[in-house]
């Protein structure tokens, strides 16, 4: 991988947000993910950074009464208690919730009126006494089954958030979403594993990677991976060095530009990455490296961490689909194989279709799905595919 311009970031940086603030947040929120740090230090950091007064945040399932993990600030543990335990059924702000904002923070004020905040029970049994009042915040699906709720809020007398604090919160969000990923795996791990132990004993791939693509560490499934007529490859270059490569052209570029953005503070990303044969598209995960790992490791100032899942036909669940999104079983059948590489005439030909239903019908999922095109669909699937 070449030498190239550090991207410039999609979330951008907000002028209105304190940087040190900000960077403070990041580093937390990683810290956390990886086990270096807890998500009870992380949560005042992460309401000073949009000028929150309070805040919450939960990874799990609400729903189902799963909180895997349940923090705040600026709040009583009596009040925590409280509303885990019965209030947040009775929250304003569910539907907001309901909506899967995805990386969208929403103001309060969209689900429920000043007004009638104010007459509500929740309001005023509990959230007056607690200062929530104004809100932003989502609940963002992350995998299935398990999202990021997150929670910032003032009393009324401080005045409601700005457009640029909202905003603020989105940046911060995309860095959440993946470092929630990134807890989820590394928890799936035996915890008297640590560091680079750790990776190797993710059944799943995992490179630790800079910003041109060499390698630093690569564990046992991954190279597995890495084999001939596979998605992705490790050559050794003139200088003498390992890189990773994309087989494809275009996923390459991707895969470089995901590096590149973790690299230089930014969220990474989620791609699709496809096989050069008949062997499975790989799902691929691009995060910001824990620092917990780099202390391992000084060959290279900067790096990503890279983690990798086969994604074989079969545990692409249309059900899933169907659920979490609300397709047809029509709709959820076809997506799930064009996403596996089958072309819209085989897919036709197999279920005794025109090519213009298929088509329809994948335009439909598509617009369900809230993605522009097929390929952000991929790589969607490929986070959601073998984790619930």
């Amino acid at each position: 991988m070449k030498p190239s311009e550090p991207v410039t970031l999609q979330w951008g940086d907000w002028t209105s947000m304190d940087p040190i603030l900000q960077s403070a947040a990041l580093e937390a929120v990683y810290a956390a993910a990886s086990g270096e740090g807890s998500w009870e230090a992380a949560a005042p950091t992460l309401a000073a950074a949009v000028g929150a007064q309070t805040m919450a945040l939960i990874l799990g399932d609400p729903s189902q009464g799963r909180f895997d993990v349940a923090v705040g600030a600026g709040v009583s543990e009596e009040a925590r208690t409280l509303y885990l335990s019965h209030w947040h059924k009775f929250d304003p702000w569910q539907s907001l919730y309901r909506a899967g904002l995805e990386n969208h923070v929403a103001h309060g004020t969209e689900a429920i009126r000043d007004t009638e905040l104010r007459r509500s029970a929740f309001y005023q049994d509990f959230g007056r006494f607690h200062g929530l009042f104004h809100m932003i915040g989502t609940v963002a699906p992350a995998r299935p089954g398990s999202t990021v709720t997150l929670g910032l809020h003032r009393p009324e007398r401080a005045g409601s958030f700005t457009e640029a604090e909202r905003q603020s919160a989105e940046y911060i969000l995309k860095h959440l979403r993946r470092a929630a990923q990134l807890y989820w795996r590394l928890r799936e791990t035996p915890q008297s594993l640590i560091g680079l132990d750790a990776l190797e004993a993710l059944s799943q791939g995992a490179i630790i990677a800079d910003s041109n693509g060499r390698v630093v560490f690569v564990n046992t499934a991954a190279l597995a991976l890495a084999a001939p007529g596979g998605a992705l490859s490790l050559r050794r270059v003139l200088t003498g060095e390992v890189c990773l490569f994309a087989v494809h052209p275009s996923d390459h570029e991707a895969l470089r530009r995901a590096i590149m953005a973790a690299v230089n503070g930014g969220t990474g990303g989620a791609l699709l990455l496809r096989p050069a044969s008949g062997k499975a598209p790989v799902a691929t995960l691009v995060a910001k490296i824990p620092t917990r790992f780099t202390e391992e490791i000084t060959v290279f100032p900067s790096r990503a961490l890279i983690l990798l899942r086969p994604l074989n036909q079969s545990t692409i669940a249309p059900r899933k689909l169907m659920s979490i999104f609300g397709m047809t079983a029509s709709e959820a059948d076809v997506i799930v194989e064009l996403a596996d590489g089958t072309t819209a005439e085989e897919v036709a030909s197999r279920r005794n279709v025109g090519v213009a239903t298929v088509r329809t019908q994948a335009k439909s999922a598509m617009a369900k799905a809230e993605v522009a095109n097929l390929r952000e669909l991929a790589r969607l699937l490929g986070l959601l595919t073998g984790t619930g």
